[in-house]
């Protein structure tokens, strides 16, 4: 029988034995003191068994969760109980006591019946019958003075309807209590089932969370690794874009430009900024490329860079050296503009640090997925540049005289068609083309050497390159000892001027070979288009016959085609 249902079952008879007790209290008092009672022990003796009673009902419940104890002790105080009223039958007393004590003997074997384990059905018959022939035996012993023919009779018979009506109620009680023992040890199966089903649901249902939050977080982690992956293929196809640019062109800053405006739609940041130092690769001055998301930007990323392009070249870091990171300032530069990320990536070659890219942002975490785009441009660019400047020089070894340093006959034929092809097309501007030729040069080879003579033509080389850059021409050596100047958009006298200057310097320049001074003259022959000649093709031929004129009729002059007789008058003596 479940527990649960035993200790319902006892409270309501333990209310039931509470009344009980508290009528035979009274009777017992009252008999004793109406001196109905023969004796006083007799008395002592109803008190203290309902005194005990009332203890083992407290010690029942106490012990109702202990299954073994719980029925040990019933079936001791049921007998013992039972032995003791049959004692207090054989002693005369009231007839009202007597019926009381009949009805709590009767109610204690009915109890039996609730109180019993119903797998103990068949101890529970021999002790109900026990009970019930003790209690009987009571009863006759107590009336047997009384018990004379039909009443005799009729008592036997009233005992064995007791007998009859207790092993009745006990079968009916029993089975009923069988039955819903079993029905309820059923429902607690099936509910110990359900219970366990749902925990197994339940640990399955925290294996699918599991799972699902597994996978979530690994869909997370594909998308990022996606969203990564994509963003290195875009930033791998941008920097091949950027080499086939570079291997298209030879201007390094184009290339420069080409390389922060790809960094600037790829990355996205509010500076970028490429600094490459004077001398890199034929420039004069250091060149910046400034691209900045606000134009407000711009002369603190000038400023800027210049200063630390010079702390990096100073100490020769080779490393990227973070200028900021998520406002954690390092160095004193892009401050209060709102940027919070920073870095400088130096530009190497052999060894020295040549520029520097400055890459900055005002977004947090913006080098979260490292600097290898940023490195992997500047290498590309240096590569690239050291490529462009061995081009630039091989073409500028094609373009050049060995000796002399300035352009070659065969570049000048190149540069010079051109020239007129495009002078011809617009039909606007003027074309000079000056010829020289050294006065005597076979004279100072033959009375000097040939390294003299060298040191000669190095010498009217750089005079005339030097007054062709500063009056925007360009200046050849023809061959040999015959050198041209040409000057586009000048007209015939602009250039006949700048010639007479330079003719002085050439005829005042002394040349110191190895303690011997060599004084040098030269002739000049001069023409233009459009005004000594109206066929801009011509120009070229008609100032050799004005240089050819000069050097037939007394040498050291300059000669204008078409106006010669103007250079016998004039004087050259400077």
């Amino acid at each position: 029988m479940l527990i649960e249902f035993k200790r319902e079952l006892l409270k309501s008879i333990c209310k039931f034995h509470r009344g009980l007790y508290a009528i035979l209290i009274i009777t017992v008092l009252l008999s004793g003191f109406s001196g109905t009672v023969i004796s006083q022990k007799f008395m002592v003796y109803n008190l203290c068994l309902v005194a005990s009673a009332f203890f083992i009902d407290e010690l029942l419940m106490h012990f109702v969760d202990k299954t073994t104890m719980f029925y040990y002790t019933v079936r001791s105080f049921l007998f013992v109980f039972g032995i003791a009223i049959s004692i207090g039958f054989i002693r005369e007393m009231p007839r009202y006591m007597l019926c009381i004590y009949m009805i709590w003997g009767l109610s204690v074997v009915s109890e039996d019946s609730f109180l019993s384990n119903i797998l103990d059905e068949y101890g529970i018959i021999p002790r109900r019958l026990a009970l019930t022939i003790i209690i009987s035996i009571g009863v006759v012993l107590n009336f047997w003075d009384e018990l004379e023919g039909t009443w005799a009779v009729g008592f036997f018979f009233f005992v064995a309807a007791m007998v009859v009506t207790s092993f009745i109620d006990y079968i009916l009680i029993s089975r009923s209590i069988k039955v819903y023992d079993e029905k309820l040890t059923g429902q607690t199966l099936r509910n110990d089932d359900l219970i366990k089903e749902n925990e197994d649901l339940k640990t399955l249902q925290e294996r699918v969370e599991q799972v699902n939050n597994e996978i979530n977080l690994q869909k997370i982690e594909l998308t990022k690794a996606n969203k990564d992956l994509e963003a290195l293929n875009r930033e791998t196809r941008s920097l091949i874009d950027v080499m086939k640019f570079f291997s298209d062109s030879y201007d390094v800053e184009m290339n420069a430009n080409m390389m922060v405006s790809n960094i600037m739609n790829i990355k996205d940041p509010d500076i970028c900024t490429m600094f490459i130092d004077r001398n890199v690769y034929g420039n004069e001055e250091p060149h910046r490329e400034i691209l900045v998301s606000d134009p407000s930007f711009t002369k603190v990323a000038a400023d800027d860079t210049k200063e630390i392009f010079d702390y990096i070249k100073l100490r020769n870091i080779i490393d990227p050296l973070f200028l900021c990171k998520d406002n954690n300032f390092m160095f004193p530069y892009f401050i209060n503009i709102g940027i919070c990320n920073a870095v400088a990536i130096p530009a190497i070659e052999n060894g020295k640090v040549y520029g520097v890219l400055i890459v900055a942002s005002m977004e947090e975490r913006f080098f979260d997925n490292g600097l290898a785009f940023y490195e992997s441009s500047v290498t590309d660019f240096t590569a690239d540049l050291i490529s462009d400047r061995l081009y630039l020089k091989t073409v500028d070894m094609a373009k050049k005289d060995g000796l002399t340093q300035i352009y070659n006959r065969y570049y000048f034929n190149e540069f010079y068609n051109k020239l007129i092809e495009d002078k011809g097309h617009s039909k606007n501007g003027s074309l000079t083309v000056a010829m020289f030729d050294i006065d005597f040069f076979k004279n100072i080879n033959d009375t000097y050497g040939h390294l003299a003579g060298d040191e000669v033509l190095k010498n009217i080389a750089g005079i005339c390159a030097e007054y062709a850059e500063r009056h925007g021409g360009s200046a050849v050596r023809y061959g040999g000892e015959e050198f041209a100047i040409v000057f586009s958009d000048k007209n015939i006298d602009e250039s006949y001027a700048i010639l007479r200057d330079l003719h002085k310097d050439i005829k005042n320049s002394v040349i110191n070979f190895n303690g011997t001074y060599i004084r040098i003259n030269v002739s000049i022959g001069l023409a233009s288009y459009p005004e000594t000649n109206s066929d801009i093709h011509d120009v070229l031929d008609s100032a050799d016959r004005a240089l050819y004129y000069s050097k037939e009729n007394g040498r050291g002059m300059i000669v204008i085609y078409g106006r010669e007789e103007e250079a016998l008058n004039e004087n050259f003596s400077y």
